[in-house]
């Protein structure tokens, strides 16, 4: 019988989709953290995690940073650190019902006891529309969400 290997204290995951412009600078921040050393017990996952599969990746973690594009109301390109409390303030509210809020998710994850800290690193969008590649301005700002993604590292969190 084999154990199971036990699941990184620290999630980073890059939310996003690449193919609606914008929106993928989660995913690239990511792709660029996954070739740097950030030291044990940090995993990265790039994409392919929205949404309620996020409660399951979350299971196990003691914290997590999310990078992401998110309407903040500010100008393209600009980054933010939010942390968990801040986050159904911060960010302006979807507009699709087909769409779950990343607050409501967390919510979510609470009620089902998982306790990690969250903590996302957005970037204002210029455009989150069909696409391939970050505009000038958000591509610019990769680096930045890459800088304060490794701080929080550092500093344990928050």
């Amino acid at each position: 019988m084999s154990q199971a290997t036990p699941v990184p204290e620290t999630l980073v995951l890059g939310v996003g989709n690449d193919l609606m412009r914008d929106d993928g600078a989660g995913s690239e921040a990511a792709r660029r953290l996954q070739e740097e050393d950030l030291g044990p017990g940090v995993e990265v996952i790039v994409g392919g995690v929205e949404g309620l599969d996020l409660i399951f990746e979350l299971e196990g973690r003691t914290r997590a940073i999310l990078l992401d594009a998110a309407h903040m109301g500010l100008t393209p390109g600009d980054v933010r650190v939010v942390r968990r409390e801040e986050i159904e303030d911060r960010l302006v509210p979807l507009t699709s019902l087909h769409q779950l809020a990343l607050h409501d998710v967390l919510e979510l994850a609470e009620l089902t006891g998982l306790q990690a800290e969250v903590t996302l690193v957005a970037v204002e969008p210029a455009e989150v529309l069909p696409g391939m590649g970050l505009t000038p301005a958000v591509q610019a700002a990769v680096p930045e969400m890459i800088r304060l993604a490794k701080e929080l590292l550092r500093r344990g969190g928050s």
